[in-house]
């Protein structure tokens, strides 16, 4: 980047920036409305993950750092393991604070209502940047931000929290790939250190790997060979910021049951291919009582475990339709 284009870019970046602050400030106010009775009465979100693993582990980050210790050994799952090292258990992502300031299950339930508007300022980040026009990146948002999916993983905060911040990791990424610095690189990996940070692991190696097909693919002015080094480079970085992280996980990988599980153990929470139909007419089979029904989740979806990943994957039909336009588009 030239010293005649720093400017330009800084001014770019500012209006960037405060339109993604607006649009955050809208999907705050949709989200206050969607989860109302979350936001307005004393409901909490506490079902499922949220009461029995993700509460436990942050309630014990806090008690620790509010004595003036790390929280490295987490004595309450059989005869304990380390915190950190417990990918899910989310260490070190910059949520964790309001653990320190708000009651545990206030501060849980808060953490997963504000990963609506951060996904939502993402989301806009990321389609403006990919050159998607304003009512299309509009729609993006909200297609994305409060799909099925999205509303559905609240009973998990990992998985919510590296949802949200998929996006800002992708648009960092290609912020650096067409202009590349330090402070872009820094930026970049810091992006996506945050995915990891949530504590969901495969999100992170997913958006790395988008991240690497975008530096192959995005058009810029550089070579192979400029390219294939920005990549590294990027990647570099992100291994670089989330390095505790993949440390303190790497020490207990080899010793964690986990990594000992056959592939059919590790599939037991895929989505089966029927429900993909859900993504256009809406939730079949995670409404009522069905959701846990072993006619439903054994004998039409052959899970093989009590209940379903998440009730919905509902996309809905405008969606799918824009999709399926977008897509023939392109190829045309």
């Amino acid at each position: 980047m030239t010293k005649a284009s720093t400017p330009l870019a800084a001014t770019s970046l500012l209006h960037a920036t405060r339109t993604a602050a607006g649009v955050m400030a809208a999907a705050t106010c949709f989200g206050a409305l969607l989860f109302w009775r979350v936001t307005f009465t004393d409901k909490l979100l506490l079902r499922r993950d949220m009461a029995r693993v993700v509460l436990p582990l942050k309630a014990f980050w806090a008690e620790r750092i509010r004595a003036g210790a790390l929280p490295e050994w987490f004595p309450h799952d059989a005869l304990g393991q380390p915190l950190a090292g417990m990918m899910v258990s989310g260490a070190f992502h910059p949520a964790n604070l309001l653990f320190l300031i708000l009651p545990g299950a206030v501060a849980l339930t808060w953490a997963a209502l504000l990963c609506f508007p951060v996904l939502a300022g993402g989301l806009w980040l990321l389609f403006r940047r990919l050159g998607a026009s304003a009512p299309a990146a509009g729609l993006g948002i909200v297609l994305g931000t409060f799909d099925g999916y999205a509303v559905s993983i609240t009973n998990s905060l990992p998985y919510l929290q590296a949802m949200a911040a998929v996006p800002w990791g992708l648009w960092a990424a290609l912020r650096f790939f067409e202009a590349p610095d330090i402070g872009r690189a820094v930026l970049g990996g810091l992006m996506l250190a945050l995915v990891l940070f949530a504590g969901d692991p495969q999100s992170f190696l997913v958006c790395c790997t988008l991240s690497l097909v975008l530096a192959a693919y995005w058009p810029t002015q550089r070579r192979g060979v400029e390219r294939l080094l920005g990549a590294g480079a990027l990647m570099v970085a992100a291994a670089l910021v989330a390095a505790p992280q993949l440390v303190a996980g790497a020490q207990v990988m080899g010793q964690a049951l986990a990594s000992r599980r056959p592939v059919s153990e590790s599939l037991l929470w895929s989505m089966h291919p029927v429900r993909l139909v859900e993504m256009v007419v809406g939730p079949l089979f995670g409404t009522g009582k069905l959701w846990i029904d072993p006619r439903v989740t054994e004998g039409i979806l052959g899970s093989g475990v009590p209940g379903l990943w998440v009730e919905s994957v509902a996309f809905g039909a405008v969606g799918t339709l824009f999709a399926v336009a977008g897509i023939a588009a392109l190829r045309g």
